[in-house]
């Protein structure tokens, strides 16, 4: 028996063809079972499949006697996984440089949009001066097409260096990718609360350190996509320099 494998892009099944001969007729059978191989007499099978399969085919000739028998293996390809680098994701005036590297799949046309109304970015190894006048952070996505059609997909945020900071934005939707919100912030608050409220002046979290993430939920239930606020009361304690004081800012969720 001839096989010949196509390996699928990530979330989809991998596609096998697989050629008999020697025979008129022929008979398949799968474990597990699978009706596309069960119901085929052909003496070719196109099967798509995303689990460990054995696959067996006996052929018989024009006097219904058997001539011959295989059967093979089908084991799923492991999937190739995007990979890429941004370097620093801290920025400050004057040091506003980041590096783009993409990394794997390899043989791939990587793009960057930089989350600043600048144009789509194109390449695996990219030196981009941002600006960050205003911004507390950017949320870079990052999409990468690979020689078969394949898209692979990815995020990293970057932030603006201040004595605590957030992101304007996360997408609580399960991938482990930006799916949580909370503060960044230097090593020398003793004291740093936070309330997030919605539309509607809802505590929906509170957090009691930088530690403390919220993962988009309120009680249990998904908050709808939309802008929330934050208010923050800080006590920092730097070299001897205490400073209290409460600072606002928004968040939104995407989903």
């Amino acid at each position: 028996m001839q096989t010949d494998y196509k390996k699928a892009c990530p979330n989809e099944p991998d596609t096998v063809i697989m050629r008999a001969s020697g025979g008129n007729e022929y008979t398949w059978e799968s474990i597990p079972f699978m009706s596309e191989v069960a119901y085929n007499s052909a003496d070719q099978l196109l099967l798509d499949f995303d689990e460990t399969t054995l696959v067996r085919v006996r052929s018989t000739d024009f006097n219904g006697c058997s001539t011959n028998k295989d059967s093979v293996l089908l084991v799923p390809q492991a999937r190739d996984s995007i990979h890429f680098e941004v370097y620093p994701t801290y920025l400050e005036e004057g040091n506003s440089q980041v590096r783009l590297t993409g990394i794997t799949p390899t043989n791939t046309t990587w793009n960057w949009n930089m989350d600043d109304n600048s144009d789509i970015l194109v390449g695996n190894n990219i030196t981009y001066n941002y600006n960050i006048a205003g911004r507390d952070s950017f949320l870079i996505n990052i999409v990468a097409v690979d020689a078969y059609g394949c898209v692979y997909t990815g995020e990293q945020a970057v932030y603006t260096w201040r004595d605590f900071w957030a992101p304007n934005a996360f997408t609580p939707d399960g991938n482990e990718l930006n799916d949580s919100f909370g503060f960044k912030a230097r090593e020398y608050f003793t004291k740093f609360e936070f309330i997030i409220y919605n539309r509607l002046g809802e505590i929906v979290y509170s957090g009691k350190s930088t530690a403390d993430r919220w993962d988009g939920n309120y009680k249990g239930v998904p908050c709808p996509w939309g802008i929330y606020g934050w208010v923050v009361n800080y006590t920092s304690d730097y070299k001897g320099v205490v400073k209290s004081g409460t600072e606002k800012g928004y968040v939104t969720i995407v989903r």
